[in-house]
């Protein structure tokens, strides 16, 4: 288990794709998973993935919760600026559902992950996905 993570002196490398910050991270976990596991569905995706995952606090009191992914159709449009939303973005599953990634990933303060540091450990030691963290320059 990780315990600690120091934003600005390290790059996220997963599956030897540099990360791009916190965020590009999550959304490769969740792409690799997904390749992963052909075939999977989403209430399937959402067992692997808990909501309580990205349980950003500055996001408690919205009326839907922002979640580690969701389904792009059933999306409010003022919600889609919390998600990756590009076309290249978008995971399509098996049963055709697209998914789009939440992009509210961070720290509560530059020396501490906030929510990014739980989603790291549930990748790693939970789902055993090949995930790596090296030192770097940012």
């Amino acid at each position: 288990m990780i315990k600690a993570i120091t934003y600005n002196g390290k790059e996220f490398v997963f599956k030897g794709k540099k990360g791009n910050g916190l965020i590009r991270f999550v959304l490769e976990g969740v792409k690799k998973y997904v390749a992963d596991h052909n075939g999977i569905t989403f209430s399937q995706l959402k067992l692997s993935f808990p909501d309580t995952l990205q349980n950003d606090s500055d996001h408690k009191r919205e009326t839907i919760p922002l979640g580690v992914f969701a389904n792009k159709n059933g999306l409010p449009l003022n919600k889609q600026v919390r998600y990756f939303f590009k076309e290249d973005e978008q995971i399509k599953l098996k049963d055709g559902t697209v998914i789009v990634v939440c992009n509210q990933w961070g720290q509560e303060n530059r020396t501490t992950c906030g929510n990014f540091l739980p989603f790291v450990n549930h990748v790693k030691d939970d789902l055993k996905l090949n995930l790596v963290i090296e030192e770097g320059n940012r």
